[in-house]
């Protein structure tokens, strides 16, 4: 479960649109409405989703995914309670990437990385890189030891994700796409057992993008 990617590369499907923030108004812009590349300067920021702005969450996962599962999973996620980090990179008045990261159950402080997205028309500026990165600093800082994702090697082998990590992690998905990141060095060295996602999660999701 990560960012739009399915192995083969990264997918641009859906409306080339972010979602807009306005001032006292969290409904979705109208059809045809500013999209991000006609707005300049850039003005990117990078921080915790606040409280209200999910449904705009959902808007970004369903432009870059193209399809409804993914913008409804960080809902579903977010609504059973679960322990989560969840970050957003906005530009000026308009969202335009999340990534979710959610508690684990089976290995000690765990955390799972997913969905992560990028709106297609801010797709391969590093958003996606940078947003994680945030989102591994804040793990680390509130004393998570360790990340799993699902994903693209290639993407997330630059953030210091690997494959012979999560050997030890007994999950419906295991393979060469399935990897971890250790935030405290050696908290996975021995480690092996059932890895037990949130039930919103299913079985056999994959997903990414910078």
């Amino acid at each position: 479960m990560g960012l739009e990617d399915d192995g083969r590369g990264p997918r641009s499907r859906g409306p080339v649109q972010a979602a807009r923030l306005r001032s006292g108004d969290r409904r979705l812009p109208p059809a045809g409405g500013i999209a991000m590349s006609a707005r300049e300067p850039s003005r990117l920021a990078i921080r915790e989703m606040a409280a209200g702005e999910l449904v705009l969450v959902q808007t970004i996962h369903a432009s870059a995914f193209g399809r409804d599962e993914e913008a409804r999973l960080p809902h579903a996620i977010v609504s059973a309670g679960h322990d989560v980090i969840s970050v957003v990179a906005t530009d000026g008045d308009y969202f335009v990437a999340h990534a979710l990261f959610t508690a684990l159950e089976g290995a000690d402080r765990a955390l799972a990385l997913g969905p992560v997205a990028v709106v297609p028309d801010r797709q391969g500026e590093g958003i996606g890189v940078r947003l994680v990165r945030f989102g591994l600093d804040l793990a680390r800082e509130r004393g998570w030891r360790s990340v799993f994702v699902l994903g693209d090697p290639g993407f997330y082998g630059r953030l210091g994700f690997r494959a012979n990590l999560a050997r030890g992690a007994v999950v419906p998905w295991a393979g060469p796409n399935f990897q971890a990141l250790e935030l405290v060095p050696g908290a996975l060295a021995g480690w092996s057992g059932v890895l037990v996602y949130p039930d919103a999660f299913g079985a056999g999701d994959d997903e990414d993008d910078d």
